[in-house]
């Protein structure tokens, strides 16, 4: 005979959760992600994308907007993190060599990567966009930096600015 605690903990489990669990990532998603993030890009992450076609195009469009805050505060929580590294290493360095020199501030350092990275980021959706669709690509882009420049909120800055007017440009 089963006891009441089994049964008990039979139908708890079998109850659903109430958090939600995370919905898998599609193909396309984690191409897209791998493209995005990748340093030196050398396992054909664009290829992957490319491959994906059209189905990714609605992740690239996103990724336009810039990486998620989340991403973006793991970028900076690891530029801190090298950040205190190379300034301990500096100072031993420093010591050995027995010259004062400069420290740079860790703030300006962190903020730095975290702009490359989003710059980044942008750029190579952009890019994938282009290759997937170069007539689609060049009317977003067109568009987007006509809205950007009508809000005058200037969210894709000079760079960026200037590297989607080039690829709208393109044959």
């Amino acid at each position: 005979m089963l006891s009441a605690a089994v049964i008990t903990a039979a139908v708890v489990a079998c109850q659903p959760s109430a958090t939600p669990t995370p919905r898998e990532t599609t193909v396309e998603e984690r191409r897209v992600a791998l493209w995005l993030a990748c340093e030196e890009c050398i396992s054909h992450e664009l290829d992957a994308v490319r491959q994906s076609g059209r189905l990714a195009v609605p992740l690239l469009e996103t990724a336009l907007t810039g990486p998620a805050d989340t991403v973006l505060r793991n970028v900076a929580r690891s530029a801190a993190i090298n950040f205190a590294l190379a300034r301990e290493q500096h100072a031993r360095l420093v010591a050995q060599a027995r010259k004062a020199r400069p420290v740079p501030d860790s703030l300006v350092f962190v903020k730095g990567i975290a702009l490359r990275f989003q710059l980044s980021h942008r750029t190579r959706a952009a890019l994938a966009l282009h290759l997937i669709d170069p007539v689609g690509a060049s009317a977003l882009f067109r568009e987007r930096l006509r809205e950007d420049s009508l809000r005058r909120t200037y969210a894709f800055g000079p760079t960026l600015r200037r590297y989607l007017d080039s690829l709208s440009r393109a044959p």
